[in-house]
């Protein structure tokens, strides 16, 4: 509900999701913990036992909200002129996503280029044959989608023994249909990657769902079969059904 109520009215979601439990007197609660973002934009961040906050408390720890200028020979120099003393900086920004772990992927010994395929219900490209992945959910658990694309891969791959196919192929039938980037999620390591990602179309089969009980019933429940999707029987050498 509160993911619902979030991507509904953004402005209101942060009420529900409570304010954290930190020092009342003088502490900038809303400069270190609303973010300049919506919830779920991006990922959003719990701390359930409240450590934390406890630590705040008790000065164990502080957090300074800011930009980074540069690193300096003893900390870190923020744009607003501050500087932190540091013995060890830990970085946790700046993360480049390698798509498929930086295969490169090819058709008939012609390369493909990830930003021209469209992804066929989040785990296919298009015009790439017998190749799967699976990305799971932005707004939940990342594995309940990954259970899923892997428990409908299975039953792809049953349907093929059961029928004597040796290759599937996903393949847009429209070449006008319009597409937009992989993933509707604004954290920055995404919107940098989305010219080395594939694209999704308007409606399924071509989107990325982000919908968990949508995708039960057309992942576990529905036929592996759709007019997008081409099952192809083994060839030979010569390129006729063997």
């Amino acid at each position: 509900m509160a993911l619902l109520h979030s991507f509904s009215q953004p402005g209101q979601a942060p009420d529900p999701l409570g304010k954290p439990q930190v020092p009342a007197a003088g502490y900038e609660v809303d400069k270190h913990f609303t973010p300049p973002y919506n919830p779920w934009d991006q990922r959003l961040c719990a701390v359930p036992d409240g450590d934390l906050y406890e630590a705040i408390n008790t000065a164990r720890a502080d957090i300074v909200t800011d930009q980074i200028e540069r690193i300096t020979a003893n900390g870190i120099l923020l744009k607003s002129g501050q500087h932190l003393d540091a013995d060890i900086i830990v970085t946790a920004t700046g993360l480049n996503i390698l798509p498929f772990g930086g295969i490169q992927l090819s058709v008939n010994n012609q390369p493909v280029v990830l930003k021209n395929t469209v992804a066929f219900r989040g785990m296919m490209l298009s015009d790439v044959p017998n190749f799967a992945f699976a990305v799971g959910y932005t707004n939940a658990s990342w594995t309940l989608k990954v259970d899923l694309l892997s428990q409908h891969f299975c039953r792809i791959l049953q349907y093929m023994d059961e029928h004597d196919y040796a290759v599937y192929l996903a393949k847009v039938s429209d070449p006008a249909m319009p597409t937009r980037p992989l993933l509707d999620f604004d954290a920055y390591y995404i919107k940098r990657a989305l010219d080395e990602l594939p694209r999704q179309g308007p409606a399924r089969p071509w989107v990325m769902s982000m919908d968990y009980f949508e995708d039960v019933k057309i992942l576990k429940k529905d036929a592996v079969t759709d007019p997008e999707l081409h099952f192809y029987p083994l060839t030979t050498n010569k390129g006729q059904a063997a």
